[in-house]
């Protein structure tokens, strides 16, 4: 079994790809390098390419591969197809905004033009093979799984599987670094551009909450993922409270988790806390879950 994963999530991609390999199985992902460092971090498994070149380096890529987990990028998967038929398990997997519809606002109009253009492109082969829904269901029909990274996202994908989130607890762990708490402030939360930071915080603010809160901006100060576990243990709370698009999120984000793992608390949007890293989302274990849901493809 060979498994290609095209593109990278918040690092998801890449821990499944590492654990995979932990397991005896080949596993690469081809990516774009990010400004977080996180491909960089897994270098050993990621193929890199420039962004112009990104969809034919994955086609071309994918010949020698048996599975092709697609993450996010849901345009390639009548591509795939075409060029494969049924010989490859193409898995679909959704990771957060990507289904709530924040993507599409966000991307360039020069992009958006181009997606268009890929639409009308293939529209004949996709009539002919009976495929007449909007795109997204279709190439959700086109793939042999969907998976979602949160509960949440199961209604807003059409006969999708839930995986959770994986965590490198060999990166985060709550093993002693040399570090000291920050003196002002007890609690961190995480800005990007996706969440409303500010209807986060007055959120918090008006259910009295005492919690002197360091919000760090990954948008202008992006922090190299090596260096994440040590930013989350100078503080003793980490605050997932997330607005996208005027609404809270009923979901754990991937750096609660790895707060989690690193001996934080976490304050969720339940307003509750939750001291432990659950099992599930532990990477192995996340990993041993997939494998089962790759079999289970006829």
């Amino acid at each position: 079994m060979k498994i290609l994963h095209i593109n990278d999530q918040a690092g998801v991609a890449c821990i499944l790809a590492k654990f995979q390999e932990k397991q005896g199985v080949e596993s690469k992902v081809i990516a774009i390098a990010d400004k977080y460092g996180i491909k960089e971090y897994y270098k050993n498994n990621v193929i890199f390419v420039e962004k112009e070149n990104f969809y034919t380096a994955s086609l071309n890529e994918s010949a020698s591969y048996d599975i092709i987990h697609l993450h996010s990028v849901d345009a390639l998967v009548y591509k795939l197809r075409r060029r494969y038929g049924n010989r490859k398990k193409i898995i679909l997997h959704y990771h957060g905004t990507d289904l709530r519809g924040n993507y599409k606002k966000s991307i360039s109009l020069a992009l958006r033009l181009k997606r268009l253009g890929v639409r009308m492109k293939n529209k004949l082969w996709l009539l002919r093979n009976g495929y007449t829904g909007s795109l997204q269901d279709t190439m959700q029909q086109l793939a042999d799984i969907v998976l979602v990274s949160t509960p949440d996202l199961l209604k807003l994908a059409n006969k999708s599987h839930y995986l959770p989130n994986p965590v490198d607890t060999e990166l985060f762990n709550e093993n002693i670094s040399n570090h000291q708490k920050d003196p002002n402030y007890d609690s961190i939360t995480i800005k990007t551009e996706a969440i409303d930071i500010q209807k986060a915080l007055n959120y918090i603010k008006h259910r009295n909450l005492t919690h002197n809160i360091y919000v760090h901006d990954r948008t202008y100060n992006p922090t190299p993922y090596k260096d994440m576990p040590d930013l989350l243990k100078k503080y003793n709370t980490y605050i997932d409270i997330k607005f996208v698009n005027g609404k809270l999120l009923e979901s754990s984000s991937k750096t609660a988790l790895e707060s989690l793992a690193c001996g934080l608390q976490v304050l969720n949007y339940q307003l509750k806390y939750t001291k432990k890293l659950p099992h599930e989302h532990e990477a192995i274990n996340v990993v041993n879950n997939l494998f089962s849901l790759y079999l289970s493809v006829q």
